[in-house]
This record gives structure tokens, C-alpha cells and sequence, in this order.
């Protein structure tokens, strides 16, 4: 069944570094290989102090990556702003895109919704 997971974090480093970039690029070189792997696509949004993540998979795959998220020590007040049946996606072509921006550039009140059209048209996005 095709799901869709969105979630918001603090990382425990500091995004806007040179070492902070490092990780987020880790963290996508990571997370392309796995989803790859798993059939997940996404995209990961950072800024400074926070995360947003939207993952698209099946939800027997979603669920343990979940659990491994959650016992991630970079990540620190993780909340699950939903995670929810879908029947098509938006990432479909991104093993997981990556994009660092402001906060107000985000459309929080439907990140869910968003897509990777909305998120390439921000500015230019590293996608995989």
C-alpha cells in the first residue's frame, strides 16, 4: 500500500556549516542507496535548526525505515506530522532530493501536498 510519511525534526548539528552540509549530504548519499533499494522515494528539507522530511513508499517498508529514524542520533524532537495512505507520488522520480532554505520558503501548512515541481521551482535542488 502506497504511504506517505512527513515528519519534522531538530538535527543535532548545525546546518548552515561547511561540517553541517557535510552530514545533510551524507545523510542523502545514505538514503539514496537504501530507498533505492526499498522503492521509497522523498525529498529532505533543511534549514537552520530544523528538518522536514517526505517520505513515499510502501508502508512495510516506511514503518522500520521510521524506527531507524527515530533512533537517529542527528535528529533531536522528532514529531510525525502525518503518515498516510496515498495513491500516486510525488517524488516518484527522486530517491530522495535534498534542499536547504529558509523557513518561510516552506509551505509547512501543507507539506504533505507539496511537490517536487513546487520544491525545484524554490531554487535549484540536488536530486537522485
Amino acid at each position: 500500500m502506497l504511504t506517505q510519511l512527513v515528519y519534522t525534526s531538530r538535527p543535532r548539528f548545525d546546518v548552515s556549516t561547511p561540517d553541517g552540509r557535510l552530514t545533510l549530504e551524507e545523510i542523502a548519499s545514505a538514503a539514496r542507496i537504501f530507498n533505492s533499494s526499498k522503492g521509497i522515494t522523498g525529498v529532505l528539507l533543511a534549514g537552520n535548526n530544523w528538518l522536514s522530511q517526505v517520505l513515499e513508499g510502501d508502508s512495510k517498508e516506511l514503518t522500520p525505515l521510521l524506527a531507524r529514524i527515530l533512533a537517529d542520533r542527528r535528529h533531536d524532537c522528532l514529531v510525525i506530522v502525518e503518515m498516510r495512505r496515498v495513491t500516486e507520488r510525488r517524488f516518484g522520480q527522486w530517491t530522495m532530493g535534498i534542499r536547504t532554505l529558509p523557513m518561510a520558503e516552506i509551505p509547512i501548512d501543507r507539506l504533505g501536498d507539496i511537490t517536487a515541481e513546487e520544491i525545484s521551482a524554490l531554487t535549484r535542488i540536488a536530486t537522485d
